[in-house]
């Protein structure tokens, strides 16, 4: 058995903002430990019911697990383009973007 001591000492499972609202909706009650967070591995048993909602409709990924990173200081917009694709310029203070790594253009500023 489990001391008291240890069992505080364990991390406790978070969930995500949208886990009350999108649990009922994980019919397979299949969960899975994503970045300490707890996240449904599939919705329904089979994928192609998922596969042809997101194709033929909509669908949601809660990437709230997702690493965030804080880049700052004087240099950052430089350095923010020259390893994302996307064009940072338009992200004020307080905005995140959903990066997509890579290069723009070939012989742009590093």
């Amino acid at each position: 058995m489990l001391s008291l001591d240890l069992l505080e000492a364990l991390p406790m499972i978070l969930t995500t903002p949208f886990h009350e609202r999108l649990a009922p909706y994980n019919r397979t009650g299949l969960w899975s430990h994503w970045s300490g967070h707890l996240a449904a591995t599939k919705y329904q048993m089979s994928e192609k019911v998922e596969y042809f909602a997101v194709r033929n409709s909509a669908g949601l990924i809660d990437t709230s697990p997702l690493y965030k990173y804080r880049i700052t200081g004087g240099d950052a917009e430089r350095f923010l383009r020259g390893v994302l694709a996307r064009d940072v310029g338009g992200c004020r203070d307080g905005q995140a973007q959903f990066p997509r790594p890579g290069r723009r253009h070939e012989g742009g500023d590093p």
